[in-house]
């Protein structure tokens, strides 16, 4: 598996944060939002990145952390009624269709009653991956609004991913939501060991492209398997942001952990990387690439492949 990264090439993987505490993911919640998301990924582009990364956190522990699920205080036109509107005489407001979300095709749209108390488990998880959709959607648009420029190849995108040890399947649900809108790779975050490298390679081959025979549920209720299998996962390219520097002393078992996964193409260090740590990083990685935190912020060089 590969993806077209030359050494000198940059990746953006920065976001417009202000200080809210979802750090970003908020602007997904509202149509004002996401189109200061795309004016902010377009950028990123138009500059010459060779791709742009979501780097919105749509995690479940994320939006928890943040208390997302109550929070009245928050606009957002993608739920079933209006935010606010239940508090008065009369009941609620619907939700009405906004053009610009109906253009995105998306599934789950205005079907979900947040902020409320007492959101079940399965309804926060479907909801965080709307936002997962939404937030590579918003990339898209951003290369769309930077297309003028007619490169000579068509930038990439990726979508962010967050890796906890805690709950691995948290990841397989982003990658899955990410998938079903084609980014380019995936720029997965977390990893601080090998260990964790092993885990997210199982995620990936969990969700490698298969074939696959279905059931459905007949009208008695019955599980009834199909007559012909249908393709499942998906062959997507991972980027690994490592959350540890290469002076730490568990970044080489990370390189040699990348080295061994198939679906992992590049490895990200935090910090630069000294020429003196490239050529032997480079080495240990075989042929995959390198890259690491470049002088602009928000901003990552490829260093050699």
């Amino acid at each position: 598996m590969r993806l077209a990264l030359r050494p000198g090439a940059r990746l953006v993987a920065s976001t417009h944060l202000g200080d809210d505490v979802l750090r970003g993911t908020q602007h997904l919640l509202t149509e004002a939002g996401r189109s200061t998301l795309a004016t902010h990924f377009g950028s990123g582009f138009a500059a010459g990145a060779r791709g742009v990364v979501s780097k919105l956190n749509t995690s479940v522990s994320h939006l928890s952390a943040a208390k997302l699920w109550d929070d009245a205080s928050r606009s957002n036109d993608i739920t079933y009624y209006e935010v606010g509107k239940g508090t008065f005489e009369g009941g609620y407001s619907r939700q009405p269709q906004a053009e610009a979300l109906t253009k995105l095709a998306l599934k789950d749209l205005n079907k979900h009653c947040i902020p409320r108390s007492g959101v079940s488990p399965g309804e926060k998880i479907e909801f965080a991956s709307l936002l997962t959709r939404l937030a590579v959607s918003v990339v898209k648009q951003g290369r769309e609004q930077a297309s003028q420029a007619a490169p000579e190849e068509e930038p990439l995108i990726g979508a962010s991913a967050f890796f906890l040890s805690s709950d691995p399947d948290c990841l397989g649900r982003q990658l899955a939501a990410a998938a079903s809108e084609s980014p380019d790779f995936f720029a997965i975050e977390g990893c601080a060991t090998a260990a964790d490298v092993l885990e997210v390679a199982k995620v990936l081959d969990a969700h490698k492209k298969t074939m696959k025979v279905k059931t459905t549920t007949n009208w008695k209720g019955f599980e009834v398997e199909d007559k012909s299998p249908t393709e499942v996962g998906f062959d997507i390219p991972a980027v690994v942001m490592a959350a540890v520097p290469p002076c730490h002393e568990d970044f080489d078992d990370i390189v040699r952990a990348v080295a061994d996964v198939p679906q992992m193409v590049c490895l990200v260090a935090p910090t630069a990387v000294a020429d003196a740590d490239r050529d032997r990083l480079l080495s240990m990685l075989g042929g995959k690439a390198l890259a690491g935190a470049s002088e602009a912020a928000g901003e990552i060089a490829i260093l050699g492949v």
